[in-house]
């Protein structure tokens, strides 16, 4: 095994280490320099670049909104795109578009929003939730709430819902609390990750889930923990998710 160079980047909260080699430890505290997911650059077919995205626990997740935003920042912090001009990167859930701006945002386009179900009652240990589900080419549980969603709501409930039999490959989960047509309160339980302070795909599936209520218009922001990320409905439903990125550290992992 050689060594690695990596380079770790925050998204509102969401860490995610690209890394040139083969080190699954590295999103370890202890064993690595920690994160929320690892972004490795493969051979591009079709697209300008292609990345694939590795959750924690050593699964693959199909597309990461803020994993894509990283990826692409990362990709003009190393000069290999110039600011303002749109590229496509390949993800297991296809293709999409980039765009890095000024003052460190990063938008990324994210297809249309699939809802599978609104409103679905889901038992949960004593309790039924009323569950939207949704894929963003990754799979998302949306539950509405009438208060603040807290961390302990999230850390109790998520995992079980993300391990529920509803849900064969596993699902994240989010936990919303609408204001006005404008904006929500979300927190957020990560498939392969759990408690994370903000996620991209997340913050689309939200926002799919509020436009399909009729409960937001063509833009709305969704504030989470480690900050807020807007996301916006073109006329044919395609969604652009914008949000700022900061690069943490960087350096090489050792054998």
């Amino acid at each position: 095994m050689r060594e690695a160079n990596f380079w770790k980047y925050q998204a509102v909260g969401n860490a995610y280490t690209v890394v040139d080699g083969e080190f699954s430890r590295a999103c370890s505290p202890i064993y690595g320099v920690g994160g929320d997911g690892l972004l490795r650059e493969v051979e591009a077919d079709a697209a300008d670049f292609a990345v694939e995205i590795i959750n924690p626990d050593g699964s693959s997740a199909e597309i990461s909104g803020n994993g894509l935003r990283i990826f692409a920042f990362h990709l003009w912090q190393t000069s290999r795109v110039m600011r303002n001009t749109p590229f496509t990167i390949q993800t297991a859930a296809g293709q999409r578009t980039a765009r890095v701006l000024m003052n460190n945002l990063v938008e990324v386009t994210m297809g249309r929003a699939k809802i599978i179900a609104l409103d679905e009652p889901l038992s949960v240990g004593d309790q039924t939730v009323s569950a939207n589900i949704v894929s963003m080419g990754n799979p998302h549980c949306v539950i509405v709430l009438d208060r603040l969603p807290t961390e302990s709501t999230t850390r109790t409930f998520g995992s079980q819902i993300e391990h529920h039999d509803r849900f064969p490959q596993r699902t994240n989960v989010q936990f919303v609390y609408p204001i006005g047509r404008k904006r929500v309160i979300a927190q957020v339980w990560e498939r392969g990750a759990g408690y994370t302070l903000s996620s991209g795909s997340s913050s689309c599936a939200v926002a799919a889930v509020m436009r399909a209520k009729g409960l937001c218009d063509a833009e709305i922001v969704v504030e989470m923990p480690g900050g807020a990320l807007t996301v916006s409905f073109a006329p044919d439903d395609q969604i652009t998710l914008r949000g700022s990125v900061h690069s943490v550290a960087s350096g090489t992992l050792t054998a």
